[in-house]
């Protein structure tokens, strides 16, 4: 048996984008984007011959584990007071576009198509947090994944067409507290 990484000729191409801004007192508001295009440039074959055997990455498909091509989150933090306590409130909201370039196993004129694994959706996943400051002690409650969504993120097939197939989602709604002690 043969395992070989670092197959074939690859292009990444993309850009991030911050901000930060505090419109209001107390609040924190902060945006991303990022886009990256992940993507062979040249067929990878199945045959040990580089002129022979069935194409099993054409050039365009996309990087086996690339991420989706546009990233975006937002985020809001408003810092206040009760009473004499420091507190605040944050959510984030977090996007995934849909690749719109095929994996190697989702492109019908590879020798490795497989139809039963689907395609990656576009996501959208919501973290929420509060907490107090009680001297040196911060406590802290959250939720993640605050609407429990649970789309196919990476369907995968370890035998080929085998009917056995593992497919990963986001982590249920989990909520729970942090306890942050600071010694200053």
């Amino acid at each position: 048996m043969t395992y070989t990484v670092n197959l074939g000729q690859v292009r990444s191409e993309g850009f991030d984008l911050s901000l930060v801004a505090q419109p209001v007192r107390g609040l924190t508001v902060d945006a991303s984007i990022g886009y990256a295009d992940a993507r062979f440039v040249k067929p990878v074959f199945v045959a040990q011959s580089a002129t022979s055997g069935p194409t099993n990455i054409r050039a365009g498909n996309a990087l086996f584990q690339a991420a989706t091509p546009w990233q975006v989150t937002v985020a809001a933090r408003y810092d206040f007071n009760v009473g004499d306590r420091p507190a605040f409130v944050r959510t984030q909201y977090e996007f995934s576009s849909r690749n719109f370039r095929l994996g190697s196993g989702l492109d019908p004129q590879n020798a490795s198509f497989n139809p039963t694994l689907g395609d990656v959706p576009a996501t959208g996943f919501v973290r929420a947090r509060a907490g107090m400051t009680f001297g040196r002690l911060e406590a802290q409650v959250f939720v993640d994944n605050l609407f429990n969504v649970q789309p196919g993120l990476e369907a995968f097939n370890y035998g080929g067409r085998s009917p056995f197939i593992t497919n990963y989602s986001f982590r249920p709604r989990t909520a729970g507290l942090t306890l942050l002690y600071r010694d200053r």
